[in-house]
């Protein structure tokens, strides 16, 4: 698993983790890091649950990693980071630009709102 650098080292750790659970798809330590009210596009976190477990647990291969790490801490409760993100999986391959908003919550980074788009480079 790569280092991140030039970001917090508690926002690397909290990054490192989400990528390790993801790659052990490991679903419920995966959804874990994000907040409970979190639903991404979905109409709730039931069905965005629904929608994002296949891109977990269903690849037999999977690898996730980040690239172009940038970070901004906006608050000792609030980071934002941009970031491109590679998913290769025996499944199909993508390339996404991603923006996250963390907050602390309990002492704990947790992934609030997450935003990607296809890279298409």
């Amino acid at each position: 698993m790569p280092v991140l650098t030039g970001v917090d080292p508690e926002i690397a750790a909290f990054l490192n983790q989400w990528i390790k659970d993801w790659q052990a798809k490991n679903a419920a330590a995966f959804f874990s890091h994000y907040v409970p009210e979190f639903r991404g596009s979905s109409a709730s976190r039931p069905e965005w649950e629904a929608v994002t477990l296949p891109r977990i647990q269903g690849p037999r291969k999977l690898t996730v990693s980040i690239h172009d790490l940038r970070s901004r801490q906006v608050s000792p409760t609030e980071a934002r980071i941009v970031f491109r993100q590679v998913y290769i999986s025996d499944a199909g391959n993508d390339v996404f630009l991603k923006a996250m908003f963390l907050t602390k919550r309990d002492g704990r980074w947790m992934i609030e709102r997450e935003f990607a788009t296809l890279d298409s480079r």
